[in-house]
């Protein structure tokens, strides 16, 4: 009598073993796909990092580009007669585009509102658009504004001139 017990329940398992391997094909399908997610994610999260590290690359050589243009190359005014000196940020009086704030700008859609257009057109030329060596697709354009003019001696002209105080913006990746 045990005997035919044991035929039935061994009758009862057939299948069994291939509902097992469909389980275990479905688990290492499943551990499959999510490490190709992971990879997948991983290898997206550093390319916006690549974007990202390039992009403030950019704009960091652009803030030092425009140091560098302005302690080189910026002439000092003659006159001061065109500047509010008093306010904050220093204010054109007269020879600008509009009564605002003095802004030497290269980037497009900032407006340049220097009294002297011979240094506006020089600042626009030497930082509009430009781009950098090593890194594809990424240039910088940046613009100043005037905050102040303290009374002091002038690094450029070497005289008692007012030292501007500049706000320097970036722009980029272009």
């Amino acid at each position: 009598m045990r005997i035919e017990e044991k035929k039935r329940s061994t009758k009862n398992e057939r299948g069994a073993s291939l509902v097992i391997a469909l389980l275990a094909s479905l688990v290492l399908s499943v551990l499959s796909a999510g490490i190709i997610f992971v990879t997948q994610t991983e290898t997206l999260t550093t390319a916006n990092y690549k974007t990202l590290a390039q992009a403030r690359y950019a704009a960091e050589a652009g803030v030092q580009r425009t140091i560098n243009w302005l302690s080189n190359n910026y002439t000092a005014p003659t006159s001061f007669a065109a500047y509010n000196t008093s306010a904050t940020p220093v204010r054109c009086v007269s020879g600008c585009a509009n009564t605002g704030s003095i802004v030497l700008s290269a980037v497009s859609g900032v407006t340049s509102n220097y009294p002297d257009a011979t240094v506006a057109t020089a600042y626009q030329t030497a930082l509009s658009n430009q781009a950098l060596t090593g890194i594809s697709n990424a240039s910088y354009s940046t613009s100043a504004t005037m905050n102040s003019m303290t009374p002091g001696t002038s690094a450029l002209a070497h005289q008692s001139l007012p030292t501007p105080s500049l706000e320097i913006l970036r722009d980029a990746p272009a």
